[in-house]
């Protein structure tokens, strides 16, 4: 009799996968790809860019003969430099966005805004998706690095 039950719990429907699941998993992967995408891609070019304007600097100062405007120019080399990092940045956050909003999307969930009250009481507001079947998550930002930049 034992057996006959055990065969019967095998045949059973699974349970179903909550789309909150599903999501998270999706979001966890995506995040990880995001990240190695910064750290083997965006980082070594912004520094290797940041290289090569300290080994032009001298070259700079021959050009304009005054070391304050080589300077000047040496600094708004690199500011060019930084402005493209930070759309190189804006550019990656709007795929990360725009691809969880399509998963969103697909799984049929709704974007909310939670007030969350801390031990101390301090109100803070996170983000979650929720799903048809009840189920919620919560919508992570993209964390950029910033420090490995430098």
């Amino acid at each position: 009799m034992t057996t006959l039950n055990q065969a019967e719990k095998q045949q059973e429907k699974p349970k179903a996968v909550k789309a909150s699941h599903v999501f998270a998993a999706f979001r966890d992967v995506l995040i990880q790809q995001f990240r190695i995408e910064i750290q083997e891609d965006l980082i070594p070019k912004f520094k290797a860019a940041m290289i090569d304007l300290d080994k032009q600097k001298e070259e700079i100062i021959e050009k304009y003969h005054n070391e304050a405007l080589a300077e000047n120019r040496l600094k708004a080399l690199k500011l060019e430099v930084l402005h493209a990092r930070d759309q190189d940045i804006e550019d990656i956050k709007k795929m990360f966005n725009t691809e969880i909003s399509a998963h969103i999307r697909s799984l049929k969930g709704e974007r909310l805004t939670e007030e969350v009250k801390n031990e101390f009481g301090d109100v803070k507001f996170r983000n979650v998706v929720k799903f048809p079947d009840g189920s919620k998550a919560q919508v992570q930002r993209l964390f950029i690095p910033y420090a490995d930049f430098n």
